[in-house]
């Protein structure tokens, strides 16, 4: 029988980011900052998805501004799933059932859950998307307005029940991941 080994937060961070322990011990810090409320797993949770993808969709949308030639618009989203009793949170690619408005598939339910209001952040977001095909701007009635990203601002829509835009949503929590990024010679 082997032994089951728990890694702490400090430890999860370190291995995740490739940190001493003063760089993460920075990073936990700014990211409880930002999520007071966040358990360490969640914490973690959020920590790493900006280490993998949120800060590479920074750095691929303010390239794409950058060039002038098509808009970038970018989005978060924030979503929880209330199956599960809340557990998994918001997982990676659960956007999908919405985009595609399939929150009413019975099997789809199980991730997504029963709740009515699934049905109009579903309307939301599959006008956004199929309007962008049409047109390559996403902006419809069903949102609120919903600017390109450009680096003077950063503004990304956040999907959730009510939707909105934010101006550079999570600043402190991004620029600590760009330095870990730079510190590693990876692009930002």
């Amino acid at each position: 029988m082997t032994a089951t080994t728990y890694l702490t937060l400090h430890e999860l961070v370190k291995k995740n980011t490739h940190s001493d322990d003063a760089e993460a011990k920075h990073l936990i810090a700014v990211y409880r900052h930002g999520y007071p409320d966040a358990s360490n797993i969640l914490l973690y949770q959020i920590l790493a998805s900006d280490n993998w993808m949120t800060a590479n969709v920074a750095m691929v949308a303010q390239r794409k501004a950058a060039l002038g030639k098509a808009p970038a618009y970018v989005y978060h989203f924030e979503k929880l799933t209330p199956v599960r009793d809340g557990l998994i949170v918001c997982p990676h690619t659960f956007e999908i059932a919405y985009v595609f408005d399939n929150v009413g598939i019975p099997r789809v339910a199980q991730y997504v859950g029963t709740e009515q209001s699934r049905f109009a952040l579903a309307d939301k977001m599959s006008t956004a998307w199929t309007t962008f095909a049409r047109t390559g701007n996403p902006n419809n009635p069903t949102l609120p307005h919903w600017p390109a990203y450009s680096a003077a601002d950063r503004s990304v829509m956040i999907f959730n029940d009510v939707c909105r835009v934010e101006k550079n949503p999570h600043a402190a929590e991004r620029e600590a991941i760009d330095k870990v990024h730079k510190r590693m010679g990876m692009p930002t």
